[in-house]
């Protein structure tokens, strides 16, 4: 059995002056001036293949609809759920791996190349990879 207490602030779920107090406080975060460029909008869920109406700011500045966006340096994808993506994660690992074999393949020990893929690639990509992991 729950234990009763007293709200001091706020509304009552359902009450009739539940849609006005959203309104004034939507009000005043359409004041507050945000960059239309680094902002987005992303369905997940059941509906997030469906065509959406545009959306605009107080400002008239169009939000755009994406179907990945990057969000602390983890890409989010649209889907049924949600979804990371390690697409970009991936390439920021085989890019210098590809760069230090190109450069020391021929030049350098095996043992040599894969200690510098151990000490500088994996680093990086196992960090990412924990973010992206900690985010579920």
């Amino acid at each position: 059995m729950s234990i009763c207490f007293e709200v001091n602030f706020g509304g009552r779920q359902g009450s009739v002056l539940s849609p006005y107090l959203f309104n004034i406080y939507l009000d005043d975060v359409c004041a507050c001036a945000f960059n239309v460029k680094k902002s987005s909008c992303i369905l997940i869920g059941h509906c997030h293949s469906v065509i959406c109406a545009s959306i605009t700011t107080c400002h008239g500045q169009p939000l755009h609809w994406m179907s990945e966006f990057r969000y602390l340096g983890v890409f989010i994808v649209s889907s049924r759920s949600f979804k990371c993506s390690l697409t970009y994660d991936e390439r920021s690992f085989y890019a210098p791996v590809n760069g230090l074999f190109g450069k020391l393949l021929n030049s350098a020990s095996e043992e040599v190349i894969l200690e510098l893929v151990r000490t500088n690639c994996t680093p990086n990509f196992i960090i990412r990879v924990r973010v992206l992991f900690s985010v579920r």
